[in-house]
């Protein structure tokens, strides 16, 4: 009887141990699970953080861009009508500067539609572009100003 009451008590341990082991494994594939599930979270929250940074850089280029063509529509409407008054050599560099600005608008406004249906991974590059072209056209501007006000 005595053997048999041990051989029962050995019998429960082993069956307590295994379930306690068996029990602790289902945690441990759980916290893992739950881990994993964190990480796929952050990373998806973070891809969306960086898709709105850069619709919003897009959204406000755009409108930067936007605002900067049309002052430098009303300045070459302003150079032809001075032009048109004009006379001479006068007549032909207001032409000229009106025809220059003309095509930095263009080129800005190429540059413009890239920007628009750029694509995430071509982001970065557009913009280099865009800006570009932007510094040209308002390099011209200001050379212009300069020029009109010797």
């Amino acid at each position: 009887m005595r053997g048999f009451i041990t051989l029962l008590f050995l019998v429960f341990i082993g069956v307590f141990v295994y379930f306690y082991f068996l029990e602790r494994e289902e945690t441990t594939v759980d916290k893992l699970k739950n881990t994993g599930l964190q990480l796929a979270d952050d990373a998806k929250r973070k891809a969306e953080e960086a898709l709105q940074r850069i619709q919003n850089e897009k959204k406000d280029l755009l409108k930067e861009a936007g605002d900067e063509i049309n002052a430098v529509t009303q300045q070459i409407s302003d150079l032809k009508k001075q032009a048109e008054q004009s006379v001479g050599e006068k007549q032909k560099q207001l032409s000229d500067k009106a025809a220059e600005l003309e095509q930095k608008k263009k080129d800005l406004e190429k540059k413009m539609e890239t920007v628009k249906n750029a694509s995430e991974d071509a982001w970065n590059e557009a913009k280099k572009g865009f800006q570009g072209a932007m510094d040209a056209l308002r390099k011209a501007e200001e050379k212009l100003k300069e020029e009109q006000k010797q």
